[in-house]
């Protein structure tokens, strides 16, 4: 995961209700699963049947008495995508998706929905650009603790002087690096699959290396 750069894609269908047979009724059929964070962007997409023409989708979010609208597509072949930019993050949120006219005039609504909101990722400091040998490739990447208590954190580690180690496919040490808090490593290796982890050994990532390629790969460190 890089950040800001990481889309979630969430997909949700909105169904016709049985006592509105000209209408849709947008019924979520199952509740929002990703996890949102704040000011990383989250895609949720979905379908609706029988809608009217010229039809919208919005996403809304409660807003004291009401519902205050944060996102609104227009239908397309009965599909949707909707991308949601959450600003505030620790929060609850409680969201719904509305059916709404070509004129914005609301004609049904999905059942609201409780959404965790995350805090913003906390990434570690991009190093400099290497200068690749030839025939070789280069893996970038931070130790990053992944989970913990809903909804949970994606932050750079602030241990000082976590080793990394990288792995070939065999499982033998090709190299290893000591990297500082909150900072990131690089390691220059031939193409190849390779395998990261921390001497704890309870962070671990995965890497492709191609010649003449950076890579950016991760140590996750999955935390309950």
């Amino acid at each position: 995961m890089r950040g800001l750069a990481a889309l979630a894609v969430i997909t949700v269908t909105l169904a016709p209700a049985a006592l509105a047979a000209t209408h849709p009724a947008p019924v979520i059929s199952e509740p929002v699963a990703g996890q949102a964070r704040e000011g990383q962007p989250l895609v949720l997409h979905g379908h609706v049947r029988n809608a009217p023409r010229g039809a919208y989708v919005e996403l809304q979010a409660s807003a004291g008495a009401g519902w205050r609208t944060l996102a609104r597509v227009p239908l397309r072949g009965g599909a949707f995508a909707i991308t949601w930019h959450p600003r505030a993050g620790g929060l609850q949120r409680m969201i719904r998706f509305a059916l709404a006219g070509p004129r914005g005039r609301l004609l049904l609504a999905g059942r609201a929905q409780q959404e965790l909101v995350g805090q913003a990722p906390v990434l570690c400091v991009e190093p400099a650009t290497p200068v690749l040998a030839p025939g070789e490739g280069a893996i970038i990447g931070g130790v990053y603790i992944d989970g913990g208590p809903a909804p949970g954190v994606h932050a750079c580690s602030e241990g000082t002087g976590t080793v990394v180690e990288v792995l070939n496919s065999s499982g033998a040490v090709l190299a290893s690096q000591t990297v500082s808090e909150k900072q990131s490593y690089v390691f220059q290796l031939p193409p190849g699959s390779y395998t990261l982890r921390t001497q704890a050994n309870y962070c671990s990532g995965q890497a492709l290396v191609k010649a003449g390629l950076l890579t950016h790969a991760d140590t996750e460190c999955a935390v309950p």
